[in-house]
């Protein structure tokens, strides 16, 4: 999109408003993310018991980005963080494995790499 702070058309709306609609709640889907993130985070322990998970103060919520905008709300979870642990390359591939199921299961399949 040439320029993000634009409004959304008006033409689009009703569409967007449709799709958005045919989602999940945020409070909804913030309880499927954190359940997914719960379930990677005990399957890690249990892979690795000195893990000692630490939660960031980082959690956001704001506006969609375009075309979606102030259509809807999106948020972000805080970072669960297990700092200065060893992991070998089997828990690392098993603790993967989990995460991909637990992301499935809520739809979440595509890989972002920031």
């Amino acid at each position: 999109m040439e320029n993000p702070d634009q409004p959304t058309p008006t033409s689009q709306t009703a569409d967007l408003l449709g799709e958005l609609s045919a989602l999940p709640s945020l409070e909804d889907t913030k309880t499927r993310v954190q359940a997914a993130m719960d379930e990677i985070t005990t399957a890690a322990s249990a892979a690795i018991p000195t893990a000692a998970w630490q939660t960031a103060d980082n959690a956001q919520e704001d506006w969609c980005e375009p075309p979606y905008g102030t259509l809807g709300r999106r948020y972000f979870l805080p970072n669960r963080i297990a700092p200065e642990v060893a992991v070998s390359e089997q828990n690392w591939v098993d603790i993967l494995n989990v995460a991909k199921g637990s992301a499935a299961k809520i739809g979440a399949t595509n890989v972002h790499h920031s």
